[in-house]
């Protein structure tokens, strides 16, 4: 049924220009490799090398701004043995930055203490409260990782009580820079730093590399943290992160690190090597449960354990959390699909919803697979005494941040990125800001939502996916943000068999095309919730890896989105337009109202999908008699939204296969004068 995401459109790259043949062949290049270099315009040999190869060298730490003065200060602090405290975050990031700066201040023999303020006592950044409890403890500098750069009155307050600050960090940073010692951030305007997009475990490293004066040694010793926490962070996994990651990972198999070790062990990676797919998914989310459910120093202590027995028992209480973290987010999940109004969604391309019982750390999570669901910005709030804090999650194309700011407005405060970010208010204030923020939405949005598209590196003919070929897109990795998994189209195929897989959950297809048959999984595809039948022809989407199993290797693809191809597909797009026509008051020519048999045949369908929850309209109609066309199964569904029978958000904005939601409203009768519906009002009745 559901894709992975809600595409209304796919988009294949334009190759501007070709790889020369003495190139390719000088670098040993496949046909399928070259052509995915070229798709993303990397076709000059330099950068074929840095695509394909470890990455750029490392940059002198000293190009980013503030550096020198950073070292000196904190250097100066070490010889007069005054107290640091490093700053963090709860995050991956904040963790892992943390835990470098603070080992890496110990090694050279400083009295230094960690602070990471509580994800929901405190929130994100630096605070008064805390602060002030550091001046307590007796600390005379302060320096920050992954956090501080708007920090400016917290970091006043630090030197009205005596202390001074060095901020590291990596975001983006205000019209004013916080008055203190050094502000190290590569995202300065003033900065000359090759690379904008290091993690702020990577603006740490540097710092490390600055105090001993070179990067050999320090990324030996904290290649397998840098390389975590950048994975962890989702920045771009290009130019100097390619090199952290693609050589940090090779550390992070073998570490030293006892803590990592053991969570290595407890995530079955004892001989197996990593990828930043594997760590983003298997190691990351037991780390990030730490901040989320208790406290994020339970990250930090595994990660300076010991002894073995020690990370074992510490890394196993992380999985614990973590488990416990995936209960909590399905059950926000469940619960706030059941909260939607798909009319209200429909209407302001956004989702703003309150849980009463919500735990902060999980709420954006379960935002972002709303997101990914409805293909529209979503805002998630959990309950904190008189405050509401929520987290944002956005569509491409759409700035959350900056929504959140006009409709938080004198309400509340916000913090993060286009793509994600936080928002904090008055509880009394909810319905106002939802009110503001769909406004704003439906001002931002208009004309139907944002394009969600699937971007296609190009078209493959079957021939092409041997296992040569594929092998070769390996040299592409590390795969991540900014350097994603090459992306193919196979039109045309056959499907020859449908195959429930992992209890049901996933579905196995068997294609066939230009006499080759291929293997394709579709997770989150139940069988008996797939429009497609064996037989039907289709255009498919999908990457694709090589599976080895008992040391045979074979091409194994992996579904991003499907559609039917040739007259179907143009029959359907016709009916799309021919419903948007109605929608706006026309009666296009030879169209009417469907017959009683045919409102009859849908309802029965769509009421019989209901039981299982969310459909498409496509889904609805592949269970309908030959005789009912797409336009019917269109119209009968608009007549019965408009009737109060269902709800359909974006329903009538995407194609006939996108993620138009349908679900049959609750207590409602099967009764219903559907010659009241504005749909019949245009089209007028047959019976």
């Amino acid at each position: 049924m559901g894709r992975s995401m809600a595409f209304n459109e796919w988009q294949i790259r334009t190759v501007q220009k070709k790889i020369d043949a003495e190139t390719a062949a000088r670098l040993s290049l496949p046909p399928l490799l070259r052509r995915c270099l070229e798709a993303r315009g990397v076709t000059g040999p330099e950068e074929i090398e840095a695509a394909v190869g470890s990455g750029s060298a490392f940059f002198d730490p000293f190009l980013l701004p503030d550096m020198e003065r950073a070292a000196a200060r904190i250097t100066a602090a070490l010889e007069n043995g005054e107290k640091i405290t490093v700053y963090g975050d709860y995050d991956v990031d904040g963790v892992t930055s943390a835990y470098l700066l603070s080992r890496e201040l110990k090694r050279l023999g400083a009295d230094c203490a960690v602070y990471i303020p509580d994800r929901v006592g405190e929130g994100y950044g630096m605070n008064m409260e805390a602060v002030e409890k550091i001046a307590a403890d007796g600390t005379r500098l302060i320096v920050t990782v992954d956090c501080g750069v708007t920090a400016v009155e917290e970091i006043a307050r630090a030197y009205a009580l005596g202390m001074q600050v060095v901020v590291t960090d990596h975001h983006e940073p205000q019209e004013a820079l916080p008055a203190c010692e050094a502000v190290v951030d590569p995202k300065r305007e003033d900065s000359v730093y090759p690379f904008r997009e290091l993690a702020g475990v990577g603006v740490a490293f540097k710092l490390a590399c600055a105090l001993r004066g070179e990067n050999a040694s320090a990324f030996e010793d904290y290649g397998d943290v840098v390389a975590l926490g950048t994975v962890a962070d989702v920045v771009s996994l290009t130019m100097e992160n390619r090199r952290i990651v693609s050589e940090g990972l090779e550390k992070l198999l073998y570490t030293q690190n006892k803590g990592l070790a053991a969570l290595n062990r407890a995530a079955g990676f004892c001989d197996a090597a990593h990828s930043a797919v594997d760590v983003a998914f298997k190691l990351t989310p037991k780390l990030n449960a730490a901040g989320r459910m208790r406290s994020a120093y339970e990250a930090l202590t595994l990660l300076q354990s010991g002894t073995d027995d020690e990370a074992d028992r510490r890394a196993a209480y992380l999985c614990a959390l973590n488990t416990e973290r995936q209960a909590e987010e399905g059950r926000v999940s469940a619960e706030a699909e059941a909260m939607l109004d798909a009319r209200r969604v429909a209407e302001n391309h956004a989702v703003v919803l309150a849980g009463a019982t919500w735990k902060h750390g999980v709420v954006g999570i379960s935002a972002a697979k709303l997101t990914e669901k409805y293909g529209c910005p979503v805002v998630l709030f959990a309950p904190d005494g008189e405050l509401l804090r929520g987290s944002a999650r956005s569509v491409e194309g759409f700035d959350v941040f900056e929504a959140l700011t006009r409709a938080a407005g004198a309400l509340g405060t916000c913090g993060g990125h286009k793509m994600a970010a936080g928002v904090t208010i008055p509880a009394a204030s909810f319905e106002e800001f939802r009110e503001r923020f769909e406004a704003v939405c439906r001002s931002g949005l208009a004309g139907g939502g944002p394009v969600c598209a699937l971007r296609i590196d190009c078209e493959v003919r079957a021939a092409e996916l041997d296992r040569e070929s594929v092998a070769s897109l390996s040299r592409l990795e590390p795969f991540g943000a900014g350097n994603e998994r090459p992306v193919f189209c196979l039109r045309n195929a056959r499907v020859e068999e449908l195959i429930p897989i992992g209890s049901g959950k996933h579905l196995r297809m068997v294609v066939s095309a230009e006499g080759k048959r291929l293997s394709v999984v579709a997770f989150r595809r139940q069988r008996e919730r797939f429009r497609y039948a064996c037989g039907d022809l289709v255009d498919l989407a999908f990457t694709a890896e090589l599976d080895t199993y008992r040391g045979v290797s074979s091409v194994k693809l992996f579904l991003n989105d499907i559609l039917p191809c040739g007259e179907r597909r143009a029959r359907e797009s016709e009916a799309v337009r021919l419903l948007r026509a109605a929608a706006a008051g026309e009666r296009p020519a030879g169209m009417a109202f469907p017959d009683r048999r045919v409102l009859g045949a849908v309802w029965r369908r769509t009421a019989e999908l209901a039981h299982g929850g969310a459909m498409t309209p496509a889904l609805v109609h592949c269970g309908l008699p030959d005789a009912v066309s797409e336009v019917e199964t269109l119209v009968a569904l608009t007549a019965f939204e408009e009737a109060g029978l269902i709800e359909c958000a974006r329903f009538g904005e995407a194609d006939f296969n996108g993620e138009m939601t349908v679900r049959v409203c609750a207590g409602n009768s099967q009764k219903a004068d559907l010659s009241a519906t504005k749909i019949y009002a245009v089209l007028g009745g047959q019976g």
